[in-house]
């Protein structure tokens, strides 16, 4: 009998008076971006393997997907799915020549600056 009534104090306490056990209101939580803004960007990036991803070229260069955004560079904070499986083909295939690809890139830049 005693435990009822405990329970019906502790009950009408509760709905009188707004209680709620073990919740507590917070503001919105911090979420990180999706992205890392990078202050200098690799010198190579363009030589590096790339895939057309969100409507623009990203490349993979030291274990992040790095791609420009207006006049800014990021990098992805977590690889999307996407991208997983491209740096997944990209690590099968066989070696790039990625000195090649820098040699072409430096003669396009030197023809665009006539």
């Amino acid at each position: 009998m005693i435990s009822h009534r405990l329970f019906s104090v502790v009950a009408c306490c509760a709905l009188t008076t707004g209680c709620a056990w073990g919740v507590e209101a917070s503001g919105p939580a911090y979420v990180e971006p999706a992205y890392v803004e990078v202050r200098a960007v690799p010198v190579d990036i363009e030589v590096a393997p790339q895939i057309v991803y969100e409507g623009r070229p990203t490349y993979y260069y030291q274990e992040h997907w790095y791609y420009q955004d207006g006049g800014r560079w990021r990098y992805y904070r977590n690889e999307p799915g996407v991208l997983i499986e491209h740096r997944r083909r990209i690590l099968q295939a066989p070696p790039a020549r990625h000195e090649e690809r820098r040699e072409e890139r430096r003669q396009q830049r030197h023809d665009h600056r006539r």
